[in-house]
């Protein structure tokens, strides 16, 4: 069951069955999927509040639907990047892996370039704005393998997890990167779960973007983006696979 929040607050049923994806749109519609990923064809829909169907796409074999806005819905699969709509699919790069996108910015990772990744960031119109290369013992992490991230909800930061290579070619304990989307310059760093893949992702932003979450075996570090500052919550147990941040009444 899909539900989306009434203007007043309250809820409103928008599906019975789908996938919600993140969506940006004022109006309230909200792309839905069957499938968030898929050996075979899926289908994706952009559904009014209402429960209408606005629009109606099909996806090929492997393509992984990420997010949208009432424009169109950002897709990847294996080295492409596109935005498709009901009218069709337009590319916003054919080379890389999405890293992390809102359904307007993009954050993308290149590694055929050179031996060394770089992450590339942009918007779907002009998706190679600012490059941030990434020393030559890193490279991105994310679920199982894949890259991942998130922006911050003002998108003026993007943190991701990174793996280091150590000296007998072994991944060590990743760290999560946060960079400044305007220059890519890497603004803070942290220690990440103990773990080899990331099975989801442990980081949450504050809705005003003030403060990044990170989960990991040591606690959740919670960093203030404005001043710059970390602090480390401590926990009791495992820590937890996945994190979210309510806004203060």
């Amino acid at each position: 069951i899909v539900l989306r929040s009434r203007r007043d607050g309250s809820p409103v049923r928008i599906a019975d069955r789908g996938h919600a994806l993140p969506t940006t749109d004022e109006a309230g519609s909200v792309w839905l999927s069957d499938a968030l990923s898929s050996a075979v064809t899926s289908t994706v829909m952009r559904v009014a509040p209402d429960g209408a169907v606005l629009e109606r796409v099909t996806l090929p074999a492997i393509a992984r639907p990420v997010a949208g806005t009432a424009d169109g819905l950002v897709v990847w699969a294996p080295g492409n990047i596109s935005v498709v709509r009901g009218g069709g699919a337009q590319e916003v790069t054919g080379s890389g892996q999405l890293i992390a996108t809102d359904g307007r910015r993009v954050a993308w990772v290149d590694c055929a370039a050179s031996v060394e990744c770089v992450v590339v960031l942009g918007t779907t119109d002009d998706p190679a704005q600012v490059r941030t290369p990434l020393d030559p013992d890193d490279i991105p992490g994310g679920y199982y393998g894949l890259p991942t991230g998130t922006y911050s909800p003002d998108g003026r930061w993007l943190a991701f997890p990174i793996y280091r290579i150590g000296g007998r070619g072994v991944l060590e304990r990743p760290w999560v990167t946060v960079v400044d989307t305007a220059t890519g310059a890497q603004v803070w760093q942290t220690r990440g779960p103990f773990t080899r893949t990331f099975s989801s992702l442990p980081l949450a932003w504050s809705p005003d973007s003030a403060w990044l979450f990170v989960a990991s075996r040591d606690g959740v570090t919670a960093w203030r983006s404005r001043a710059g500052t970390a602090t480390m919550l401590p926990l009791e147990g495992a820590p937890p696979r996945a994190l979210a941040v309510l806004a203060s009444p």
